[in-house]
């Protein structure tokens, strides 16, 4: 993306699979970003993508298919009487997922979040002074946002899942007609 003002950009809001430009906004003296336009993808993925940002992606997937396996079987639960095996087997599903949720936040460990690229061209084309991952520093950083919240939501929620199940009692089955 060529963008007239593209040395002087304070910000980038960045995800796993796209990133958002802010505006100037002069009458304002300052920089926002607008929600309402669409994401950029990233142009050069594969020097971008480091083992923490592919780890990271796997995990997640991993979180969404157990923990989203988990609850469809939940669910059934309301026209199906699960047995206490099948409930606590649940319970364990819903922990995995907690588990993988969490590790997804390895995220935050990539070369982007740690590196010192000094512009945005070097960012968008993943160029960086600091190549090695083991000597990071703090010329950029990432913060908690709107993906990583929700990713931080889900995990309290599938560990909170996870505990009811597994340190509560087997629902006693009642009769479905």
């Amino acid at each position: 993306v060529n963008h007239p003002r593209a040395a002087g950009i304070p910000y980038l809001h960045v995800g796993m699979a796209a990133y958002r430009i802010p505006g100037y906004y002069p009458t304002n003296n300052e920089w926002r970003v607008v929600y309402s336009d669409s994401c950029v993808p990233y142009k050069y993925m594969d020097i971008l993508a480091d083992s923490s940002w592919k780890s990271a992606e796997w995990l997640k997937f991993f979180a969404l298919v157990v923990g989203g396996t988990m609850t469809l079987f939940l669910w059934s639960s309301t026209f199906l009487i699960l047995r206490i095996n099948y409930w606590k087997a649940c319970g364990i599903g819903l922990g995995v997922a907690c588990l993988f949720q969490l590790c997804s936040l390895v995220w935050f460990y990539t070369k982007l979040c740690h590196g010192n690229s000094t512009t945005y061209h070097d960012f968008e084309a993943g160029v960086s002074q600091n190549a090695d991952v083991s000597t990071l520093n703090d010329d950029t950083e990432c913060t908690l946002f709107f993906g990583s919240r929700c990713a931080i939501t889900s995990t309290v929620l599938w560990g909170l899942a996870c505990a009811l199940i597994l340190l509560r009692e087997y629902p006693h089955p009642v009769p479905k007609y």
